[in-house]
């Protein structure tokens, strides 16, 4: 009778352990989604910069010679 009580406990921890394990697996996949996600957005926000970064460097360049240059108070608009 003691066995059976062991045993009964021993499956018990044991099945305690196999959903907390499937509980790990699933976190980690999670875990590594957003890794993804992070890589994903750290590729953007430089994107992003590189952008902007471009935009200054337009802002004050030349405009092409074919262009028909209209002044505005703020910027020059190209035709």
């Amino acid at each position: 009778m003691q066995d059976a009580r062991a045993a009964k406990a021993y499956r018990d921890e044991l099945d305690a352990v196999r959903e907390r394990a499937e509980r790990v697996d699933k976190l980690e996949m999670e875990v590594q989604r957003y890794r993804e996600k992070l890589s994903d957005i750290e590729f953007y926000k430089t994107r992003i910069e590189e952008l902007r970064e471009d935009n200054r460097s337009d802002m004050f360049s030349f405009p092409p010679s074919d262009c028909i240059t209209i002044n505005f108070p703020l910027w020059d608009v190209c035709l």
